[in-house]
């Protein structure tokens, strides 16, 4: 009889360990997945936020692009060449349309707006420089005194 109790309590300990593995196993299918798709739905969640802090709200964002527009526009006033102007206008107006359209803007790309505004005010100066005269020369004047004159050209200074 001993023997038929032990092989009895085996038989039992055998299905039971079977039944909680069995358990486990279903349980960790259907909520183990579940508490994934919980995770991933957290790592996607903080993802979104992380995204939404690299973006201006709409204050900083509208500031920012009035504020390079209103500097486009003051820089605009000593500009006579037509072609200049153009290119002005049309970065204003994608300025305008990022504004209207509720563009996501983040400090780096109002930081490169603001680049390509001084890279183009750069290249004003640069032509205004090259067309201006640039040439030093010396010049003697009537009474016969010399002084260093500026000219565009090779053939203006000498006298």
């Amino acid at each position: 009889m001993y023997s038929d109790w032990d092989a009895y309590v085996s038989n039992l300990q055998e299905k039971f360990e079977v039944m909680s593995e069995q358990i486990w196993k279903t349980w960790n299918d259907k909520l183990g997945n579940m508490w994934n798709d919980v995770l991933e739905s957290q790592e996607g969640f903080d993802m979104y936020k992380t995204l939404q802090n690299w973006y201006l709200d709409d204050f900083d964002k509208d500031y920012g692009i009035t504020t390079l527009t209103n500097q486009i526009e003051d820089a605009m006033k000593g500009i006579s060449d037509p072609k200049r102007l153009a290119e002005y206008n049309a970065f204003i107006e994608e300025l305008v349309a990022k504004q209207e359209e509720g563009y996501n803007l983040s400090q780096g790309e109002l930081d490169i707006l603001n680049a390509r505004f001084q890279l183009m005010q750069a290249q004003d100066a640069y032509e205004d420089a090259r067309n201006n005269k640039n040439t030093m020369r010396l010049t003697r004047d009537a009474s016969g005194n010399y002084s260093y004159v500026y000219s565009s050209d090779d053939t203006s200074g000498a006298e």
